[in-house]
């Protein structure tokens, strides 16, 4: 056998193991609970999708994603109602972060949260029910602050 024999059949070979598709991974929730590694095929490869990180590949797998997340918080189990008042972010910054922090953090670390708290997030967030706060709103109160302190929360 040449050497360009070889070189031929392994490129075969490699050909052979290489797909001509764009395939997608994720974890989804199984029936028992546990979480199952599923890979889906995205597309093919054409023209106009061409590589991993072109435009189009991009905005297809981020259109499929969408689809998947909407089918998995659709099959999740709704919220039993609560007759009690909703938890605020006051309640629970006084009854269970800040405990939490004082034993577990350094005086330094402490002092700079509560100061945090006070000077910025107070006003904000004390009467804010945690359950009506999406992560929209944080991004925005963040960006609207735009202080290395706040980042730190």
């Amino acid at each position: 056998m040449t050497e360009s024999t070889i070189l031929e059949l392994l490129k075969a070979d490699r050909q052979r193991f290489r797909s001509n598709a764009f395939w997608v991974r994720f974890y989804r929730d199984g029936e028992d609970g546990a979480r199952v590694k599923v890979t889906e095929k995205l597309c093919d490869k054409t023209k106009e999708f061409h590589a991993v990180d072109c435009h189009a590949v991009t905005v297809f797998r981020d259109i499929h994603m969408a689809q998947v997340n909407r089918i998995t918080t659709s099959k999740s189990l709704p919220c039993p109602a609560s007759p009690r008042t909703p938890t605020t972010f006051g309640a629970f910054w006084l009854t269970t972060y800040l405990p939490w922090i004082e034993a577990n953090k350094r005086f330094s670390t402490i002092r700079g949260y509560k100061y945090a708290w006070s000077l910025y997030l107070n006003d904000e967030l004390e009467t804010k029910p945690l359950s009506t706060y999406s992560t929209l709103e944080c991004i925005r109160t963040t960006e609207k602050e735009n202080d290395s302190l706040f980042s730190t929360i």
